[in-house]
């Protein structure tokens, strides 16, 4: 179970898979947006499970899901990762690839010698290797909503990452988008919080009014 807290709140607010804060005061929304960019766990914003407080490192904040970049550094250097350990699982398919890397490397090394100036050169790893093929994930995305869709999917293959964060996203959405995100969410059993400055339709969600009381709306 996670919850979230922060000053301008009693008691913590439980994060379902999928829960919704709105925060209707305009100053508000934007000290909240801030805090989570400088979110240390520690103090202003903290969101924790029943054992530990979520380190920065573990949440994925989105705040312009127009010009998010799914390929970001952070993303690809896990696909990287997971690769490499993939490869461990089949040692065949390591040796392989080695053995090629070895003739390639002797080859290059050959020409390096031959030619006029003193040249140096290093090995290749398989990471280097799979860095110049430029492996990158594939999006196909039309729409916010199947961005938002890509988006989860990746965020379910980042192990270590805790809680997804959508700032201002569901202005893009319809209801229907949000059902079906709603219910991919649940599905796959992750945490995502979206924050939005008005009421999402009739989802069950947080609000925090603008005399700063906090009110839970249950979907009937």
């Amino acid at each position: 179970m996670m919850k979230l807290n922060f000053p301008l709140i009693d008691e913590p607010i439980t994060l379902d898979k999928c829960t919704i804060l709105v925060l209707e005061t305009q100053s508000v929304f934007a000290d909240f947006i801030k805090n989570l960019y400088a979110y240390t766990g520690e103090q202003g914003i903290v969101i924790y499970d029943t054992i530990d407080t979520i380190n920065p490192s573990e949440l994925v904040c989105i705040t312009d899901i127009l010009g998010y970049d799914i390929n970001s550094p952070t993303v690809i250097k896990s696909v990287y990762h997971d690769l490499e350990q993939q490869l461990n699982d089949k040692p065949d398919v390591k040796t392989k690839i080695e053995k090629l890397v070895s003739n390639i490397t002797e080859l290059l090394i050959f020409e390096c010698l031959e030619n006029e100036l003193d040249l140096t050169y290093d090995t290749i790893t398989i990471l280097e290797l799979i860095k110049a093929l430029g492996v990158i994930i594939e999006t196909t995305s039309d729409s916010v909503f199947e961005k938002c869709l890509e988006i989860l999917q990746v965020f379910k293959y980042m192990k270590k990452k805790k809680v997804l964060i959508f700032i201002n996203t569901c202005v893009y959405l319809s209801k229907e988008d949000m059902n079906v995100l709603k219910e991919y969410i649940e599905l796959q059993n992750i945490y995502v919080l979206f924050v939005e400055p008005r009421k999402v339709y009739d989802f069950s969600q947080y609000t925090l009014d603008n005399d700063y009381f906090l009110i839970y709306e249950e979907n009937k």
